[in-house]
């Protein structure tokens, strides 16, 4: 049997359809499977500064800025660290004193990349004016971690 005429093209555009719609498919999957844990960049200072009005951005954006190598070093750190705990927590044979030096290196390594963020945004809350001060609420203080992550 043969499927000609309109009937062969409309086939046709809906195989074409699917074909993208799976392709899109096992590409977010793939790209949420191999992307890595997600942390915050130097680049964040600009979301971090969205709730303020505009002519008040730009100090939370340059204090984020002046330490965006040294946050990418630390975030960077902090990352190998996951990576290690993570090849511990795998192994064929469970080594419980490293595993806990290496969550005791994970703890250090997160509080000093968090603690340069902190830096950050009490610098831009220095350089803010009082009224734009009081209206800020930095995503990440305004009630807690986000959903779904």
């Amino acid at each position: 049997m043969t499927i000609r005429g309109r009937w062969a093209w409309a086939l046709l555009a809906l195989l074409v359809l699917s074909l993208g719609a799976n392709l899109l498919v096992a590409g977010i999957s793939a790209g949420r499977h191999f992307a890595g844990p997600r942390v915050m960049g130097a680049h964040h200072g600009r979301s971090l500064a969205g709730g303020l009005p505009e002519e008040a951005r730009e100090a939370v954006r340059e204090a984020f800025a002046e330490r965006g190598p040294e946050l990418r070093r630390r975030i960077a750190a902090t990352r190998e660290a996951s990576e290690r705990a993570l090849e511990l927590l795998r192994a064929p044979e469970l080594d419980e004193a490293a595993l806990a030096a290496a969550f005791a290196t994970l703890r250090a390594r997160s509080g000093d990349a968090q603690a340069l963020v902190h830096e950050a945004l009490a610098e831009g809350a220095r350089n803010l004016p009082p009224g734009a001060r009081a209206e800020w609420r930095p995503r990440m203080l305004a009630g807690g971690p986000r959903r779904g992550h």
